[in-house]
């Protein structure tokens, strides 16, 4: 358990170097979450102290990377606030734009046959792809003008057990499959 935390701490300040502050902070509050519904099925009083030192911990390292975060709102938190790696998928997206791309005479580095964006980003880690999604909705909720066009939606492989798994995991199952066959039609 120590060792799982750990990694879970780990993650976060990978987070933060690799997606940004914003993305750090979505990230952290992600692992949140995930150690709120872990300090529930503790088993041990040492285990659900472990969760809630490390739960203050996260808690206390979001609010500094919010409260650096707090001169700017909207897109301009994200892109000010956001890595080299994020800035160039946003710009990437950005030239799927069919406002953009219909426009005559604006030139496209990534999108220069100007075709429809029908895509799917693969992560290393599930959690990353937890964050971009996020990440996702708050680009097209505050910036609807050059985003509004992202129909994004989020999938991570899924093995279910049916002696070990919960009813929970099956619907993230099926969210899966139905997020696929939308990417597929």
């Amino acid at each position: 358990i120590v060792k799982a935390v750990s990694n879970m701490v780990a993650a976060m300040i990978m987070f933060i170097e690799e997606l940004g502050l914003y993305g750090g902070s979505l990230g952290i509050l992600s692992y949140i979450v995930l150690l709120e519904r872990l300090k529930r099925k503790a088993v041990t009083k040492e285990e659900e102290l472990l969760y809630k030192v490390t739960i203050t911990h996260c808690i206390k390292a979001r609010a500094t990377l919010l409260s650096a975060m707090e001169s700017d709102t909207g897109y301009d938190k994200i892109i000010k606030h956001s890595s080299e790696k994020v800035l160039l998928m946003l710009n990437i997206l950005k030239e799927y734009n069919p406002a953009i791309m219909d426009t005559p005479g604006v030139l496209l580095k990534v999108n220069k046959h100007r075709k429809p964006l029908s895509a799917i980003i693969f992560t290393k880690q599930r959690f990353t792809a937890k964050v971009l999604f996020n990440l996702l909705k708050d680009v097209k909720d505050t910036n609807p003008e050059e985003f509004g066009f992202l129909k994004h939606d989020f999938v991570v492989g899924f093995n279910v057990n049916p002696l070990k798994n919960t009813r929970e995991e099956y619907y993230v199952k099926k969210c899966s499959h139905k997020a696929l066959l939308k990417f597929k039609n």
